[in-house]
């Protein structure tokens, strides 16, 4: 069984939370939406429910229109109790009492599992058995989950596929390790990890092979392989690219034009378990390289930067 959305809006007060957003999942798979604070993650979610009404579109469960409340059961981040009409957040929760409420909703007999913000506040152990609960049932086709959260590691460790929630609508759809290496806009390059962003005018026809632009910051010269000529901004306007910060090279002083070199200077470097986080000034262009280890760098010094074009992704705005 899969559900599907179909051009689905909901509107709060003057606000279009929700609008157009179509989506299907596929049975058995753990779907994740991925998205900001108060970007409409759990009203998605409650309208899959049928908990929240729709102003527009249609929800159907292999392909006819169903009770949403008899086939979705939905399970909010915190548990709440009804008392005089109203809902309440009874008091704090511990995280073994979390797992066993979601785990009861793992057994509610509905095929749909709805579970909006669940992994906040669990404890990596906790959350780690409740993933496992979630892949065996998934695995069964016993049920199909939709995952919602902020936490981009918590749903690439459980998620098939995910959207970027952002707007209102899905800018983005696909796995995560797609998405992650081909975003399609700033919004999805952001939320999915670590970036560099950077503000730039192209300098060459839209008919070239390789682009050539020069960033707004620092003026350097950047060289950029091909791109679909959608993503090209007018010749005259700003544009963005992007790469991930992985994917920098830092080095001293070895010359390799066609890596796109440029002078920097070392102003914060933080350690992260396997990697290091190393930021870089370029003459004003604000760079951030990750590295499995730094050796013979320090905060104040200065280092050559490779920035290779065939990882430069060029961003419509």
């Amino acid at each position: 069984m899969i559900i599907r959305a179909d051009k689905i809006s909901r509107r709060v007060e003057d606000k279009w939370v929700l609008r157009d957003l179509s989506f299907e999942t596929r049975a058995g798979e753990v779907f994740g939406v991925l998205g900001l604070n108060a970007g409409g993650k759990t009203l998605l979610l409650r309208t899959l429910a049928g908990l929240e009404p729709l102003d527009t579109g249609t929800i159907t469960v292999s392909g006819e229109v169903a009770d949403l409340r008899q086939e979705c059961e939905f399970v909010p981040a915190t548990a709440l109790s009804s008392r005089g009409g109203f809902l309440r957040r009874p008091g704090p929760e511990s995280p073994l009492e979390k797992v066993e409420r979601i785990n009861r909703s793992l057994e509610s007999g509905k095929t749909f599992i709805l579970l909006d913000g669940v992994f906040d506040g669990l404890d990596p152990v906790n959350a780690d058995k409740l993933r496992e609960r979630i892949f065996e049932r998934a695995a069964a086709e016993t049920n199909t989950f939709i995952v919602s959260g902020t936490d981009r590691r918590q749903i690439y460790l459980t998620c098939d596929r995910i959207g970027i929630l952002h707007n209102g609508e899905f800018v983005q759809t696909g796995a995560p390790e797609e998405i992650y290496k081909a975003p399609e806009s700033p919004v999805s390059a952001s939320l999915t990890g670590y970036v560099n962003l950077i503000r730039a005018r192209r300098l060459t026809s839209s008919k070239k092979d390789v682009h050539e632009f020069v960033t707004i910051d620092g003026e350097h010269r950047l060289t950029a392989e091909a791109t679909e000529k959608r993503r090209l901004s007018p010749i005259n306007k700003d544009t963005l690219l992007s790469i991930r910060p992985e994917e920098i090279s830092i080095s001293f002083g070895a010359s390799f034009p066609e890596d796109n070199l440029i002078k920097a200077r070392v102003t914060d470097v933080r350690f992260l378990g396997p990697v290091t986080r190393v930021k870089l000034d370029a003459n004003g262009l604000s760079l951030q390289a990750l590295v499995l280890r730094l050796v013979g760098l320090e905060i104040g010094e200065e280092c050559m930067v490779g920035i290779p074009p065939d990882r430069i992704k060029i961003l419509p705005e």
